[in-house]
This record gives structure tokens, sequence and C-alpha cells, in this order.
């Protein structure tokens, strides 16, 4: 797995943490809407 360091270390997590985020509701949402 890729780890991240430097300046970008913060914006890569944080980015990473958001889709992480956006990809468990809308999974969520597909189950409740099946």
């Amino acid at each position: 797995e890729y780890i991240p360091y430097g300046e970008k270390w913060l914006q890569y997590s944080l980015r990473r943490i958001r889709e992480r985020k956006r990809n468990i509701f809308l999974l969520a949402r597909s189950l409740i809407e099946s």
C-alpha cells in the first residue's frame, strides 16, 4: 500500500478519508434502495 509522506501527506489522507466516507454513503444508499 502506498504510504504518503512530505507536504502532501495530510491532503492525501484527508482526500482518502473523504472518498471512503462517500463510498460508504453510496453503498448504504444502494442497500437501502434495493
